[in-house]
């Protein structure tokens, strides 16, 4: 009984080994299969055509397009870099696309691609603009409008009004780019009488005092401070300091009208000196400007540059360009003051020195479009709207600091 035992456990062994076996060489099988039919995938693609196929695309101006999104390539392999493609003008471009077959023929094709503009002017027209009897000014061009890429786009008032006769009119200003694009507003114009200005007054406002406004708005991850130019007059830096400013900004300079040169600001020198002996450790300049070219605006920065000889600022370099009362009359479009703005700042970051965009909320919203760099907000309220990031808030223009006689702005800076 043993003997015949063991008979079949040897049987059962055997077949259990043939069984394994034959397993394992259908696994050695079913790899071979698949590494031959990959094999042969890979051998007849070689014979495959290759096929580049254009694609039919519009970028909007100014916007981020790539050279691979104007086609595509089955069966090859790119060799051009995926380069930025040259939004900045309207019309129609090609770019080169080099590309390699499976039988390492290199070939190049010519794409195109359009850029257009859709976006509709900008304007901020008020709901009431009052005329004096008589007046003779352009009103269409001294409502601020502008466009993205059109540096003179069509203004006209609809409706009609009298200018020699008192009263109210209803009409619309109405915007027109070159590529179509229209924005409408419709307001009153309120024509008075002519007034003898002597007979006008109006109370000053009252002082926000520096204490108070501490007070308002202490705060972790808070700094208060002001900023100030030659409108301060001769300042006690240490009394300022004693009254617990933590930082300021000080106009270093300024362009002497349309086309002026720079000039140094009347008290800069002996601010930058004294407020640096009182101890105050953080301190920034900013420059107002006029400047309606590149070229201009990168000399002032480079002015301002040569002024501070090296100085260290840890609050950086602020470019301050506001004067938008007839803005349309000086043919500019959106993307050429940001332009503008960037030259100065791009020149002072390469000195070493930190770029900050000054802007009140209205301009910040409507004009600059300059996230790369810190900004500056100026928007006198309690509470601000603003959407975006921002370094500085100026606050009031109607601060009262201990060691400045009269109005003093007030600033809140956000530490990172």
């Amino acid at each position: 009984m043993v003997g015949k035992e063991l008979t079949s456990k040897k049987k059962r062994n055997k077949l259990a080994i043939k069984i394994c076996a034959a397993a394992v060489c259908a696994a050695l099988l079913i790899a071979l299969a698949v590494v031959l039919i990959a094999d042969s995938k890979s051998r007849l693609s070689v014979f495959r055509k290759t096929v580049f196929t254009p694609r039919e695309c519009s970028f909007e101006f100014r916007s981020d397009a790539r050279l691979y999104d104007l086609f595509d390539l089955t069966n090859g392999k790119v060799i051009s870099e995926d380069e930025p493609l040259d939004t900045r003008s309207l019309g129609t471009f090609s770019a080169e696309v080099v590309y390699r077959n499976p039988l390492g023929i290199i070939r190049k094709k010519t794409v195109s691609y359009t850029v257009v503009d859709t976006v509709p002017p900008v304007m901020m027209c008020p709901k009431t603009v009052t005329m004096t009897q008589g007046s003779d000014y352009d009103l269409a061009m001294s409502i601020f409008s502008a466009d993205n890429c059109d540096p003179n786009p069509g203004r006209k008032i609809e409706g009609s009004y009298d200018i020699n006769t008192v009263g109210k009119y209803p009409v619309r200003l109405v915007v027109t780019d070159a590529s179509g694009n229209v924005t409408k507003s419709d307001f009153t114009i309120s024509v008075i009488p002519k007034q003898d200005s002597s007979s006008s007054s109006s109370s000053p406002a009252p002082y926000y005092y520096f204490d108070d406004f501490v007070r308002d708005y202490a705060s972790d991850g808070l700094l208060f401070g002001i900023d100030v130019s030659t409108w301060q007059g001769d300042i006690d830096w240490y009394a300022v300091k004693r009254s617990g400013v933590s930082f300021a900004m000080m106009r270093i300079g300024y362009q002497a009208g349309w086309g002026g040169e720079s000039k140094t600001d009347g008290w800069f020198d002996s601010n930058i000196n004294e407020a640096a002996e009182a101890g105050m450790e953080h301190l920034g300049v900013y420059f107002y400007s006029y400047a309606l070219t590149e070229e201009e605006a990168s000399s002032q920065a480079r002015w301002v540059i040569d002024k501070l000889g090296g100085v260290p600022l840890d609050l950086g370099i602020a470019f301050d360009w506001e004067s938008f009362s007839g803005f349309p009359s000086r043919g500019k479009s959106l993307a050429d003051m940001n332009d503008i703005a960037r030259a100065f700042l791009s020149e002072v970051e390469r000195a070493g020195y930190k770029g900050i965009m000054y802007g009140s909320l209205n301009y910040l919203n409507t004009v600059w479009d300059l996230n790369e760099y810190d900004t500056w907000l100026a928007h006198y309220a309690k509470q601000t709207s603003y959407g975006k990031k921002f370094r500085m808030w100026q606050q009031s223009s109607t601060g009262n600091v201990p060691g400045i006689d009269g109005y003093c702005d007030l600033d809140i800076l956000y530490v990172k």
